[in-house]
């Protein structure tokens, strides 16, 4: 029974080593195990994104951020001074950023940053907060509307939306209306 298997020519059949027999199968699993592995990350990184580019934010969500930054920056400012910035809305926006125009914000603290554009590979990654006037810029890069109350008890920042055009505050129009003592 211990005897060799012959082939029905009368030779016996090459014989590798068990060591040999060993690692071969070792080494074709772990091939087989890396390319599924590699397969698998891509399947979820392609669900993830599909498109393969990273996902620029929304207009309408940047522009609620850059309001809710803004209402932060007046809140902080009101609640050092005990008075709202005023002015147009480029000087609201100098004061803010730590500027001293008609003596307001004499300490010079910086209540908000404003950021230039940032450009990646000739792209526009992220749009400036600020034009060439000062004036703090929505998501769709056109000015804010900033009214300060006259009485300096309340702010309304607003940006026109998508289409450009002032609905009042309605339709696309997006509309913050901030009262710091609250």
């Amino acid at each position: 029974m211990n005897e060799p298997i012959r082939a029905w020519w009368g030779r016996p059949p090459p014989r590798l080593h068990q060591e040999e027999t060993g690692r071969k199968k070792w080494l074709g699993r772990t091939l087989i195990l890396a390319i599924l592995l590699m397969l698998t990350i891509l399947l979820c990184v392609h669900l993830m994104n599909p498109s393969g580019a990273l996902p620029a934010p929304r207009e309408d969500l940047h522009t609620r951020i850059q309001m809710k930054g803004f209402e932060l920056a007046v809140r902080s400012y009101w609640h050092r001074y005990r008075e709202m910035p005023y002015g147009s809305s480029s000087n609201i926006i100098a004061v803010l950023a730590g500027g001293n125009d008609d003596r307001q914000n004499p300490d010079r603290i910086i209540y908000m940053k404003t950021r230039p554009a940032k450009v990646s590979m000739g792209r526009v990654v992220r749009p400036p907060d600020v034009n060439e006037y000062g004036e703090y810029l929505d998501g769709w890069g056109r000015p804010f509307e900033i009214v300060a109350d006259t009485n300096a008890v309340r702010m309304i920042i607003s940006s026109r939306g998508p289409d450009g055009v002032d609905d009042g505050g309605l339709g696309d129009d997006i509309t913050m209306l901030i009262i710091p003592e609250i």
